[in-house]
């Protein structure tokens, strides 16, 4: 079970999705 490993893996592509968007708002 990589429960911790999962879930740092989620939050990692949460921010990275969060990025993107907020730099398309920014831009757009």
């Amino acid at each position: 079970m990589q429960t911790g490993q999962e879930v740092q893996m989620t939050e990692n592509q949460l921010v990275a999705v969060a990025s993107t968007w907020v730099q398309s708002v920014l831009h757009g």
